[in-house]
């Protein structure tokens, strides 16, 4: 049977482009991995714990963003004054102010929602990096490092809280790509996580209004049993792209590292860890 001839009048046909995958597919994490190693969980000794997490701090890291926004509103106002008190005043500079007035406005309104917790996270990561520096003995001797990164501990069960009530701890994480380990050091406890500890990583999200606040999941294997941490990237990460994306992204990029880490260590021959997922 002779095949057909091609019609001349035919529409040709769309090549759909061959598009490469990625080598590390994002937001695809790996399920029940066997742990072959263990993490260590200490609790942060007396008086070191404690000391950035409380009352007074939450208090000025709230306070910490309108500190800004005073000065500037304040010379609005100074300058404002006396034009406003003016009788002759032209309809120019009335209009100029109140558009001016109206911007300052928008631009406080639009900060609080599109960074909501980057005044914040500056002001608590100064103090657990003056706090860290003081310990006799810490897996992040050097905070300010640009190799550790503030995060918060946000668990589940305060995801419908109140913003200033979401994070349980606050901690510097440094990953450690010769070691393969993630070393947190926080203001109520310290871990010691290797990826090979990691029985589960993924990127999370739940929403407050019209934020979406991302979290990198850590599922892991330690001395004292499974344990769990969502932890929420600094927004001072994301400030140059301030948007829910860029917070996702920024989240991504993270889980990318350990992801990479982790299969570095896959083909390495090592037995399961006893009472890690079979």
């Amino acid at each position: 049977m002779s095949e057909a001839e091609p019609n001349p009048f035919a529409s040709p046909a769309l090549e759909t482009p061959q598009v490469e995958p990625s080598p590390v597919p994002l937001r695809d994490p790996s399920r029940d991995v066997a742990a072959t190693d263990l993490a260590v969980v200490q609790e942060v000794s007396p008086p070191w714990n404690g000391r950035v997490l409380t009352p007074w701090h939450f208090l000025w890291a709230h306070l910490s963003r309108y500190w800004i926004y005073l000065l500037p509103t304040a010379f609005i106002f100074y300058v404002g004054n006396p034009i406003l008190s003016t009788w002759r005043v032209s309809i120019f500079m009335s209009v100029a102010l109140l558009v001016l007035l109206l911007m300052w406005g928008l631009f406080m309104f639009s900060s609080n929602m599109m960074v909501p917790f980057w005044f914040e996270d500056r002001y608590l990561a100064s103090k657990l990096q003056r706090e860290v520096r003081s310990r006799p003995e810490s897996y992040t001797p050097a905070p300010n490092s640009t190799h550790c990164l503030f995060v918060a501990c946000v668990p589940p069960e305060n995801w419908q809280r109140a913003r200033h009530q979401l994070s349980a701890d606050v901690a510097m994480m440094r990953i450690d790509p010769y070691t393969a380990t993630i070393y947190l050091e926080g203001d109520q406890f310290r871990y010691r996580i290797p990826v090979a500890s990691l029985t589960y990583c993924s990127v999370e999200h739940f929403s407050q209004r019209w934020t979406e606040i991302w979290l990198l999941r850590l599922n892991f294997q330690a001395t004292t049993g499974p344990q769990e941490l969502f932890l929420r990237v600094s927004d001072a990460e994301a400030f140059n792209n301030p948007t829910n994306s860029g917070r996702q992204r920024n989240a991504e990029k993270y889980w990318t590292r350990i992801i990479l880490l982790q299969q570095q260590h896959a083909a390495k021959p090592t037995s399961p860890v006893p009472g890690g997922p079979s």
